[in-house]
């Protein structure tokens, strides 16, 4: 759990220090400052989700519920017998690494984008609704906004579209979700 204002070092460059240290590492940002951009920093720059004070304890205990399950999962992906990559085209999931390879070249995804990207490796091709991917990687119980599906969304197209401005692969669908495209279809 980290607060924006802090003395010395800010929350948020806590925050990418941390990331940059581990890419399962579970962060929550908990502080007074409301403004979207904020929010939208502090996801962009790794942090899980990002809560307002003042806070329901009740809530904050259910995120923090919600994010261990998700570490969780990154503990069985490190597992010796989970060593297999998941294949589309020219793209390679790679559970071990927590990493995307695309051609010879390996990126390094948070746990969110990690799990984002292998939930819609497992419907190519398929239209795949916000709220579904929410589910899947937040919880059932999330209680935060949508929008850290489309923030992370736009994380993944960083670093993994030739031109994220004009998305290949990982396609919104107007009105859906989005879709891990295969072909030029």
């Amino acid at each position: 759990l980290l607060d924006i204002s802090m003395p010395g070092m800010d929350g948020f460059e806590v925050c990418k220090q941390l990331r940059n240290r581990s890419q399962s590492l579970g962060i929550i940002m908990l502080t007074a400052r409301t403004m979207e951009n904020d929010k939208i920093s502090g996801l962009s720059i790794g942090a899980d989700d990002y809560i307002t004070k003042p806070f329901s304890p009740t809530e904050l205990i259910a995120r923090v519920d919600s994010l261990y399950r998700r570490v969780s999962t990154v503990r069985k992906y490190s597992e010796p017998y989970k060593t297999d990559d998941a294949a589309l085209g020219e793209f390679r999931l790679n559970p071990r690494k927590h990493a995307v390879i695309k051609g010879n070249t390996s990126t390094e995804l948070t746990q969110v984008e990690y799990e984002m990207l292998e939930y819609l490796f497992q419907r190519p091709d398929t239209k795949v609704k916000r709220s579904d991917i929410l589910d899947a990687v937040w919880g059932k119980n999330y209680e935060g906004d949508e929008k850290v599906v489309d923030v992370n969304m736009r994380r993944l197209r960083m670093k993994l579209e030739d031109d994220p401005s004009e998305p290949k692969h990982l396609v919104t669908v107007w009105g859906v979700g989005y879709m891990w495209k295969t072909s030029d279809q």
